[in-house]
């Protein structure tokens, strides 16, 4: 990660490093660079978990959802008054 920012050497003029909002060398962040892979793990393992439950959903939810628009009972609504 020193290579990225070996060009700011020029930018920042003479011997001077490039640092870090906070005075640090932004190339000592490897703990937080390790929790931001973790939690993209994390999110990958979460969105793969989703995206397997909806492939076995898929078939049961769409046979139930069919059999609900194909069931077709015609009836009288109760309320039905028959014109005179």
């Amino acid at each position: 990660m020193a290579e990225i920012y070996a060009g700011y050497d020029d930018i920042w003029g003479g011997g001077q490093s490039f640092m870090g909002m906070d005075g640090e060398d932004p190339t000592a962040m490897g703990s937080q660079g390790n929790l931001s892979a973790e939690v993209e793990q994390a999110t990958r393992r979460q969105v793969q978990g989703m995206q397997s439950s909806q492939q076995r959903n898929r078939e049961r939810v769409l046979a139930q959802l069919l059999g609900m628009v194909c069931d077709v009972r015609p009836q009288v609504h109760p309320n039905y008054r028959i014109a005179a």
